[in-house]
């Protein structure tokens, strides 16, 4: 009897030995959630947020095409000019 109980023992820490590794090797086998891929919208947004970025930084990123008030010269309105004179 006590030789049984033996093998008993011996057979289950074998076998809680496999399914344990087993268990782990599945476990391991998983790959790992990915980021998922920034939406159409989102990278539409992202888009937009970087224009707008660049264009409030760019008064001060390129200060030599302005004019002494501080816009470029297609942004002043055009001076009529006076051909009446005589």
């Amino acid at each position: 009897m006590d030789m049984l109980s033996t093998r008993m023992k011996t057979s289950l820490v074998i076998i809680t030995i496999t399914l344990s590794v087993a268990a782990l090797a599945a476990q391991a086998a998983t790959p790992e959630p990915a980021t998922p891929e920034p939406t159409f919208r989102d990278r539409i947004r992202a888009a937009r947020a970087k224009e707008a970025e660049e264009t409030k930084s760019g008064p001060s990123a390129r200060p030599w095409d302005r004019n002494g008030d501080g816009k470029r010269p297609w942004e002043t309105p055009a001076k009529p000019s006076d051909t009446s004179k005589p």
